[in-house]
C-alpha cells in the first residue's frame, strides 16, 4: 500500500490500474501515462494473440 502512495508502482502494476480504469469505468490517476500505457497494453495483446 505504502507503493502506491509514494507512487513508486512497476510498468507491470500501473497496466493493471490502467486495466481496472478501463473496465470500471474510472479515470486514470496518471492520466498523463496513458497514452504509453495503451501502447504498451496494445503490445502485450498483440504478443498474447499471436500465441494463440
Amino acid at each position: 500500500m505504502n507503493r502506491i502512495l509514494t507512487g513508486c508502482l512497476s510498468e507491470a502494476e500501473n497496466l493493471v490500474i490502467l486495466f481496472f480504469d478501463v473496465v470500471t469505468g474510472m479515470p486514470s490517476r496518471k492520466s498523463h501515462l496513458l497514452p504509453a500505457a495503451v501502447s504498451s497494453l496494445e503490445s502485450v495483446t498483440a504478443s498474447f494473440g499471436s500465441k494463440v
